[in-house]
């Protein structure tokens, strides 16, 4: 398989959070049947315990990839006792049907909490509201990688055993 350097990019879309001045930061998760969320919320998690900071499970929720579910989430998220002050987001798509449904249903906190997430979209320079930063996937290298890799597997003269074998992709963060 050929992945994003997940755990790394959730640890640095948390820590630049952090280094923002924010320690009450929520995490919008993918769904738990996903490797890719555990390993994100676990990216999270580290850069909470590097820093000092507690790990609250109220402020972690799960999403699939419907606003409907971000709307939820966001709700119970904003009926805390404490609400969070920035959220960490498993997806940037995420991150905006949560940024829509603050403007419809919250208008004064649209300023007052930051998101990051997962995939820096072109769109996002023409958006007025939008996260204040993005973690870059590299997905062309991804394509690329994972083209050579089946090149290789179709090349093979005669069907040997496969072992297990995972390309892991750098990822970095883009601040909007």
């Amino acid at each position: 398989s050929v992945v994003t350097k997940n755990l790394e990019g959730s640890f640095a879309a948390t820590e630049h959070l952090i280094l923002k001045g924010h320690s009450r930061i929520a995490h919008l998760m993918g769904p738990s049947s996903m490797n890719t969320s555990i390993v994100r919320l676990q990216g999270y998690k580290n850069a909470l315990l590097k820093h000092g900071l507690p790990f609250d499970e109220n402020l972690v929720k799960e999403v699939d990839f419907s606003p409907a579910s971000t709307e939820i989430a966001m709700d119970r998220l904003l009926k805390l006792n404490e609400t969070p002050t920035a959220i960490s987001v498993f997806k940037t798509y995420i991150a905006l049907d949560a940024i829509k449904f603050l403007k419809e249903n919250h208008p004064a906190l649209i300023n007052t909490i930051d998101f990051v997430g997962f995939g820096n979209l072109p769109l996002l320079r023409y958006l007025d509201q939008k996260p204040v930063a993005s973690i870059e996937e590299n997905s062309y290298l991804m394509g690329e990688e994972a083209a050579m890799l089946l090149f290789k597997l179709i090349q093979m003269q005669e069907i040997a055993p496969l072992s297990s074998h995972q390309i892991q992709i750098d990822c970095r963060l883009i601040v909007h």
